[in-house]
């Protein structure tokens, strides 16, 4: 019998689905799945460093850069490139604008969409700086701590001409 086999007549039952489900968020979580808090664990940083040797005059766009901390990281690692910042949260903007100022980069508030246009942005009125907001109000969930803007969107093919 085969080891796989012995693991699917052993434990492949629906009694171990828990453990399963524990293993399986233990592994996603040792691959950096949703790592998102931490360039590093997520593996953002390793990549950076792989681009400013491969390509240290990359353009790089970061789009919803929220308050620039993607971006910083990228001229830290890569200061030759040209990283464009893009966030549509006119609140966040400000404070964007002045990372973007400190570290070299550029910062346009626009959200980027498959048009030209406007839309709504929503986020939570308790937190206008939050990287959560959504254009879908419903993302936000029932709740009466949504704020909304009308925010200027561009598509990727225009920002890169």
């Amino acid at each position: 019998m085969k080891l796989w086999d012995f693991y699917l007549w052993a434990l492949g039952r629906p009694a171990f689905a828990p453990v399963h489900t524990a293993l399986l968020k233990v592994a996603l979580r040792g691959l950096g799945f949703q790592a998102w808090w931490s360039p590093r664990v997520s593996g953002e940083e390793w990549v950076i460093d792989r681009l400013a040797i491969v390509s240290p005059q990359a353009r790089i766009l970061d789009i919803g850069a929220n308050v620039g901390a993607y971006a910083a990281l990228v001229m830290a690692k890569a200061p030759r490139a040209r990283v464009l910042a893009l966030e549509p949260n006119p609140e966040t903007f400000k404070l964007l604008a002045g990372r973007a100022k400190d570290h070299g980069f550029d910062a346009l508030n626009l959200g980027a969409g498959k048009m030209v246009g406007n839309a709504t942005l929503y986020h939570r009125m308790s937190d206008s700086t939050s990287p959560h907001a959504s254009l879908h109000a419903s993302v936000l969930g029932n709740s009466t701590d949504v704020a909304s803007h009308t925010i200027s969107v561009t598509t990727i093919d225009r920002i890169v001409q």
